[in-house]
């Protein structure tokens, strides 16, 4: 395994997304995309959500949806860049996240995943994306839809 790869507790991963997201500090939520978009909106920040073709053909088990296709996709407008928090419904279980390097992303998700979890790491489930240094959200929801949100203010920008 060459990616470098540590764990964070769920509780540094919402501290990040509720800079992010301009939340009050220690509001409550879960780490699921359904949740973060209705704080999203309590915050008056619309995200929106881009379906993905084929999605249902995926999730039925009748075609395969590439890694980099998904990859691309969840990116599909900004790239990630310095360290990549990762929540996967596996991290449920220790409510510990994934922290990798943007650069080994692919690797994660072709190869390490699958070593930690004997399982692919794209299935039909949730997928939460945080990039701290860029302040970028980015999500894949279980039905199909992916958005990204990045704070532009926090960055110095307007």
């Amino acid at each position: 395994m060459t990616a470098s790869i540590h764990r964070i507790s769920f509780s540094e991963v919402k501290t990040i997304l509720e800079q992010v997201l301009g939340l009050p500090k220690g509001d409550s939520f879960d780490l699921i995309p359904s949740q973060i978009h209705r704080k999203a909106l309590d915050s008056d920040i619309v995200l929106q959500w881009k379906v993905l073709d084929n999605w249902l053909d995926f999730e039925n088990g009748d075609i395969e949806l590439s890694d980099s296709f998904l990859i691309e996709s969840i990116f599909h407008k900004i790239q990630p860049k310095g360290p990549v928090y990762i929540v996967t419904d596996e991290c449920f279980s220790e409510r510990l996240a994934y922290v990798i390097e943007s650069s080994n992303l692919d690797k994660f998700v072709s190869e390490v995943y699958h070593e930690i979890h004997q399982i692919e790491f794209f299935q039909p489930m949730d997928y939460i994306f945080l990039c701290p240094e860029i302040q970028l959200l980015s999500m894949l929801h279980h039905e199909g839809q992916v958005t990204q949100y990045q704070n532009h203010h926090l960055l110095g920008e307007s």
